[in-house]
């Protein structure tokens, strides 16, 4: 490898935040491998704080940027996609008491070292709680929140129960 080809490479995501409980963001970085699997570089959790108002400490758009050493993933012979770059895969979740809550949102990229990578479409992260049924009726309607709506409109949420479990 030509020198220089382990200069770290930077990469940085701007999370859209939708949330009432959650205290925290996770966002763990892996690199992909030709084999189907991944192999984590970065496991990293930031607080996030409530004002006095009950409001976040971050409200609208934050970005977290890393610094991420490639070597592991360039000396690795499964490593994909070319001998000078990485597959970067980030997932990203909310937490809420020392608990994932929501779907994570996963986006994928190729870096190659000494580069600088933002990724420039924000990242949504709509906090979801657990659905409760009450009663046995066939059908319970409610609000909740489509994990992977854009701007993270409320939409009816239908639970239907199959008679097994009546």
């Amino acid at each position: 490898m030509p020198p220089g080809a382990f200069a770290p490479a930077s990469v940085a995501f701007t999370a859209n935040i939708v949330a009432e409980a959650a205290t925290a963001i996770n966002v763990r970085l892996s690199y992909a491998r030709s084999n189907q699997t991944t192999v984590l570089l970065v496991d990293s959790t930031a607080s996030i704080r409530q004002s006095s108002t009950g409001s976040f400490g971050w409200s609208g758009t934050r970005q977290f940027p890393f610094e991420l050493d490639l070597t592991r993933c360039l000396l690795d012979p499964l490593h994909r996609p070319t001998e000078s770059s990485c597959e970067l895969v980030a997932s990203l979740r909310l937490i809420s008491s020392g608990e994932f809550v929501g779907l994570p949102v996963t986006v994928t990229l190729v870096v190659r070292p000494g580069s600088t990578n933002i990724v420039n479409q924000p990242i949504n992260l709509i906090e979801t709680g657990p659905v409760a049924l009450v009663g046995p009726a066939d059908t319970r309607e409610g609000i909740g929140r489509a994990a992977a709506s854009a701007g993270g409109a409320a939409r009816a949420l239908t639970i239907t129960v199959p008679a097994a479990l009546r």
